[in-house]
């Protein structure tokens, strides 16, 4: 293995290590024993940036119902990220309709924008975008996904979620960046109504694979560390993504180089976008 190489590899893994651990911006204490006892002493715990472990399968005005990415355990957070409910996803819904009535959406009238972010990311990390999108003029959904534990068909299975979450005649769009762009595809081909979705904008999303993933994939500490996505992201004919289709619904894609014959990484020949 080249030296430039290694070093690759040893960034990716001491970053992936440290997400998968707490979160966006938190440390190892994450997910432990105060998110585990706040629900049963009734204090309204933050989630302390663990977002990393937990995919939106449920919104309205803000509150998520979110679903472990390792295990069949729901919790219920507010838009501040303090947990209302945890355990059983009957025992959230009960919780949501009491703290939120349903009419309070429908009243709404604007147009509505999902926002995905990408891989070893979490929904808080596309809070600046979504603050542009609500000076537009839209209502905003910052979806949240463990995109280094999950398939992308689970993620979709929750993006699916939050479109069905909301009220009947809306317009929903999708605004993706880098993986959260398959989510999307993935969502729209799996969906039963994809009909509810009016445009998606992928950012950077790499359609057709990632080139240094065909490198990584036989490093055991990357590829464990990336996550199940890992394989779906890999080149060829054969892929993952070659097989996956053309989204059902209008889309737009804005990707970009560095303009050379070198481009921004040294893993990756030819002109690129790092």
């Amino acid at each position: 293995m080249s030296r430039k190489l290694r070093n690759w590899c040893m960034i990716v893994v001491g970053m992936s290590l440290v997400m998968s651990a707490g979160g966006w911006t938190t440390g190892l204490a994450g997910e432990s024993v105060w998110e585990e006892m706040a629900p049963r002493l009734m204090i309204r715990a933050r989630t302390i940036g663990v977002l990393q472990y937990w995919l939106d399968v449920f919104e309205r005005d803000g509150w998520k119902i979110q679903r472990h990415a390792n295990r069949e355990e729901y919790r219920l957070i507010d838009p501040t990220y303090r947990v209302w409910a945890k355990g059983e996803r009957e025992e959230c819904d009960q919780m949501l309709s009491r703290m939120v009535s349903a009419e309070s959406s429908e009243r709404d009238n604007r147009e509505v924008v999902i926002l995905v972010h990408g891989l070893g990311r979490c929904s808080v990390g596309m809070n600046d975008l979504a603050d542009k999108f609500q000076e537009a003029g839209y209502r905003v959904v910052c979806f949240n996904y463990p995109s280094m534990h999950v398939e992308l068909e689970m993620a979709a299975s929750g993006l699916n979620g939050v479109i069905h979450a909301q009220p009947e005649g809306k317009k929903i769009h999708l605004v993706a960046h880098s993986l959260g762009g398959l989510v999307c595809r993935v969502a729209t081909l799996k969906d039963t109504s994809p009909e509810r979705v009016g445009r998606l904008v992928m950012l950077g999303t790499p359609n057709h694979g990632v080139e240094i993933s065909k490198k990584l994939k036989d490093v055991p500490l990357v590829r464990d560390a990336i996550g199940p996505v890992g394989v779906q992201l890999l080149m060829g004919p054969e892929s993952y993504l070659a097989k996956l289709g053309t989204p059902t619904v209008e889309f737009g894609i804005i990707a970009g180089a560095k303009g050379d014959e070198r481009g921004y990484s040294p893993l990756i020949p030819g002109d690129d976008d790092g």
